[in-house]
């Protein structure tokens, strides 16, 4: 401003001097010269007219000047700030393409981790195992994954028609979760790949190979170990965690850095192994942590794999978040010899060939000789005498230690065990041996380090990942009798054997879990003498942590071990066990080599044991299935008081019998005799043509039926205890194929001819029908092959109503067969007859009416109220069916069990008037508790095959023309 008003001081004085000098020079002028009159006064009068705009001249240009001065003042300042603006401006921008810039060479660096860390796996028992690395594009052998089903409707709905979702894709099953929820979770047993899927997965995003498959464009994958987060902690830092997993030497990504990215970002956050947190308690933790993660993170997708075992619904181990579920399905034939080619092409041509060999040649050469090896292997497992290892071989895990061994030593192993030794002592000595390699010490000192080791492990540290000086602390006491070093002997599990991985170089882990738990099995082995020790492992049973020990154990026991187990387990203070743990120790006993009844037949005369244990030994005996087994329960049930107990009993010598012994056959009575003529028979029977299958009587009587709001009246009706179980069910299918007994009663084209009659009645049966005899057994075979559903006491399903109406007129014609005296009688010639129910029947024989005469909501008497995982399988709380009869606390006053959850059972009758659907009845293993009321309905197509359907069989004197109808 100063510099403003001098300015204007300065130029007043040069105006004013100027307006003085041009009034000096005018009035000079006008004083000397000598001028006309009449000149002079033109001059005055122009003077007069021009010196007005003379004299204000200059002050305008000064006011002009100052104008500009001070608009050129104003323009500097002006463009000063602009400068200054730009220039802060172009710092903030510099900062921020700076900033872009390092997250997305972050971002860059971090992909090139994940293609370096997860794009390539190791081939098991190379000779270099850390340098002979494939590509997992190039050598994954796509999975098969089964949704579980969640399509059960709301009560007293049709179903909606449902497809097939078994043996789906790993692009398909992404396709499918993401196209309605945000997060998968992918089951898997020990070994069946999981892992490599979750790779899988991230790898193919990386590529841009599955952008389609998720609503957003190449989401960053974000892979973690679920074992890398401290769940201890009140709120774990998942950041935290992938700072410390991603944290290789040459760069560090701060968590800062995955905050902003989950933040910011389209991402696929990958979780894997919820299993591998041991404690019950830190995985229920561990549960609702990522529930609360994926509400949390907005724009993230989530994959999570576990073991089956990892999840709990039943202890509340169970993820709420709305996600599907998949299953790992195990390999088929046809990916068992895939995985042969690539494994063996892989572990063949990954290598340099022999100096002085064209490279081409030695390659083909290779690739022929990696077929060749497949392809014995496969005709190997394919023999009838190795079906338990062709078995074992779907498990991918399992199919490369067969590889290997079959590769290096043309070892065929004949149980899961065997396999496990062998590979142990292949990797720890023979293979050095066989390269001419100073061995560091014989397998079986090793493997006598490892057994303790291992041990500790999972009774005391409780974890797969070990603090390495921690590990050469406990590992220096078992090797100072060897004289070795216990870093040395960690150095050769990592470097030489493969065994241990030397995890973020700050602890050891067993490179394939598997391993471990079988080392912990032998050492279990070795202390079966020890009875305190023995009661003390006993204890663990049931906990997911010790299911795989617990299998190898038994996979290798002999008679012996065998018992001690079983002494100490009923010896041991728990006193019941869930329905996961009965079928787990049933799944044992099947594994075990050895099978002798002594320990079990003392403590089932023990009175001291409570009746549910000696339930449980009963199902072992049963499982055992020897004459010795079956003499034990003969003389239980002969000398046993308690009713539950000894019912159990004989229902399995009853089916054991009925090969060999014919039950006691229900006896006809003609159509003359009237309706109520079943009054005049027995309360039960057998069937002995469906292995002594009981039916029970259950007593006619009026009700208002649920559907129709009205009275109906229900006569006699005998129904089956349990529904069809897959081991009866195959019967049927045997009989479709000829390869049963029963043919010479009723031969097969009779059959066949019956039942097209039959399905020309009925609406969309014909069609159904294959047009060639020899179609039918596997048109109506069994149509699943999840081993978990498939035990032969399991419910059968993925049956049709179709496939159920055939079996219930093939059991009518065999009757009819025995009891006319002739093996072609037709079902018009039947007096009774084996049929589906009709829902009101249904509902009678599972509500009847207690003591006052009203009718249950369950099957199960009033005073036990809503369902509970005592009274039945239903809410997934299992995972899977149970084996027929497990819930005796659920049954029906009169005996008949299973009429709730477990599989809902076709019904005879169409759900409406519209034809289009059959009705269903009961709840299944997966329904929710409101399904279970006996009230409940539901339907679906005729042809539709589930995992949550079977069918229960009545027998009634009425004919399916009178039920098939709404």
């Amino acid at each position: 401003m100063r510099k403003i008003i001098r300015l204007c001081v300065l130029l007043l004085t040069l105006q004013s001097v100027a307006a003085f000098s041009f009034l000096q020079q005018d009035s000079i002028s006008v004083d000397t010269a000598a001028v006309d009159t009449q000149i002079i006064a033109e001059q005055k009068t122009s003077s007069r007219s021009s010196f007005a705009w003379d004299k204000h001249m200059p002050w305008i240009i000064a006011f002009l000047a100052v104008l500009f001065a001070v608009y050129q003042y104003v323009k500097r300042r002006r463009d000063k700030k602009d400068e200054a603006y730009d220039q802060q401006q172009g710092i903030a921008r510099f900062h921020r393409e700076q900033e872009q810039d390092r997250l997305e060479s972050d971002e860059d660096r971090y992909i090139d981790f994940l293609r370096e860390t997860l794009g390539k796996i190791g081939i098991l028992g190379a000779s270099k195992i850390d340098a002979l690395q494939v590509k997992l594009l190039e050598s994954f052998v796509s999975l098969d994954l089964s949704e579980t089903s969640r399509t059960e409707d709301k009560y007293e709905r049709d179903f909606p028609e449902m497809q097939r979702s078994d043996n789906l894709s790993p692009e398909l099953v992404m396709r499918r979760a993401f196209a309605k929820h945000r997060m998968l979770l992918i089951i898997g047993d020990p070994g069946s790949g999981k892992t490599t899927l979750l790779k899988y997965y991230a790898i193919s995003i990386i590529e841009g190979k599955l952008d389609h498959l998720i609503s957003v464009q190449r989401p960053l994958p974000i892979y973690v170990p679920l074992r890398e987060i401290n769940f201890s902690e009140q709120d774990p830092n998942l950041c935290e965690a992938l700072e410390k997993w991603t944290n290789p030497p040459t760069f560090k990504i701060t968590q800062e850095t995955f905050a902003r990215w989950m933040n910011e970002k389209d991402v696929l956050i990958l979780l894997d192994g919820l299993d591998e947190i041991p404690e019950e308690h830190i995985r229920r933790r561990a549960c609702k942590w990522i529930d609360k993660t994926a509400e949390g993170i907005a724009k993230a997708h989530f994959i999570i794999t576990s073991r089956w075992t990892g999840i709990d619904a039943e202890k509340n181990i169970k993820i709420t978040f709305p996600h599907l579920r998949a299953d790992v399905c195990d390999f088929s034939d046809e990916q068992k010899s895939q995985f042969l080619k690539q494994w063996y092409t892989a572990s063949l041509t990954n290598q340099l060939p022999p100096p002085g060999q064209d490279e081409k040649t030695w390659l083909l050469n290779q690739r022929e000789k990696a077929q060749r090896l497949a392809g014995s292997v496969i005709t190997y497992l394919s023999q009838p005498h190795n079906t338990n290892l062709s078995e074992l071989a779907r498990s991918p895990m399992i199919l490369q230690i067969i590889a290997l061994l079959w590769k290096e030593k043309s070892f065929k192993a004949q149980s899961r065990s065997t396999l496990y030794s062998a590979a142990l002592h292949y990797l720890l000595e023979e293979r050095d041996v066989e390269k001419d390699i100073p061995v560091f010490m014989h397998a079986i000192d090793a493997i006598n380090v490892l057994k303790p080791a291992a041990m500790w492990m999972q009774e005391t540290i409780a974890t797969d990942d070990v603090d390495m000086q921690t590990m050469h602390n406990f590992l220096q006491d078992l090797l100072d009798a060897y004289d070795k070093n216990a870093k040395d002997f960690c150095d050769f599990l990592c470097k030489r054997a493969g065994l241990f991985i030397a995890y973020g170089k700050r602890s050891y882990i067993f490179r394939h879990k598997s391993f471990r738990e079988y080392l912990v099995g032998e050492r279990i082995a070795a202390l079966w003498q020890d009875k305190v020790r023995m009661k003390q492992i006993a204890r663990f049973f049931g906990a997911e942590w010790w299911k795989e020990p617990f299998r190898f154990y038994f996979n290798a026991a002999d008679s012996e071990r065998f018992n001690a187990f079983m002494e100490a387990f009923f010896a041991s203070t728990k006193k019941e066990l869930d329905q996961k743990e009965q079928n787990f120790l049933i799944e044992l006993i099947k594994e075990s080599p050895a099978k002798p009844v002594s320990a079990l037949q003392k403590k089932l005369f023990d009175n001291r044991l409570a009746p549910q244990r000696k339930r449980y030994i009963l199902e072992c005996l049963k499982a055992i299935g020897s004459k010795e087994a079956m003499a034990v329960l003969q003389e239980f049930a002969e000398k046993t008081t308690e009713p539950d107990v000894v019912k159990q009993a004989q229902d399995i010598l009853a089916e054991q019998a009925a090969a060999t012994v014919a039950a006691e056959p229900l006896v006809d009575v003609g159509v003359s005799q009237g309706r109520d003529i079943f009054q005049l028979l027995p309360a039960s029977f057998r069937n002995r043509h469906e292995l002594n299958a009981e039916y029970l009587r259950i007593p006619g009587g009026s009700y208002v039926f649920s559907q129709y709001k009205k009275e109906v009246d229900v006569p006699d009706l005998y129904v089956a205890t349990y529904p069809v179980t897959n081991k009866r069910y195959r019967r049927f299918v045997a009989f479709l194929k000829e390869e049963l007994q029963e043919e010479s009663l009723v031969p097969l084209p009779h059959f066949a001819q019956e039942l097209t009659a039959f399905a020309a009645t009925v609406k969309g049966f014909s069609d159904y029908l294959p047009s060639r005899l020899d179609e039918w057994a596997s048109k109506m075979a069994i149509k699943y092959d999840n081993k978990k559903f498939l035990e032969d006491d399991q419910p059968v399903m993925c049956i049709t109503w179709y496939d159920a109406v055939a079996y219930c007129v093939w059991l009518t014609l065999i009757q009819a067969a025995g009891q006319r005296g002739n093996n072609t009688p037709g079902l018009a010639e039947a007096a009774t007859f084996y049929r589906l129910p009709h829902e009101y029947e249904w509902e009678w024989a599972a509500a009847g009416r207690e003591a006052d005469g009203s009718l249950r909501d369950y099957p199960w008497p009033k005073e036990k109220k809503d369902p509970t995982p005592k009274l039945a399988n239903y809410a997934g709380n299992v995972g899977a069916t149970t084996p027929v009869g497990r819930y005796p606390e659920g049954a029906t006053p009169e005996g008949v069990m299973d009429m709730a959850g477990n599989v809902w059972e076709w019904q005879a009758n169409w759900s409406s008037t519209t034809e289009k659907y059959r009705a269903l009845r009961g709840g299944s293993w997966f329904a929710d508790p409101g399904y279970l009321r006996c009230s409940a309905r539901g339907s679906w197509l005729p042809d539709y095959e589930g995992n949550i359907g079977g069918f229960r069989v009545v027998r009634a004197q009425s004919p399916f023309s009178e039920v098939l109808n709404f």
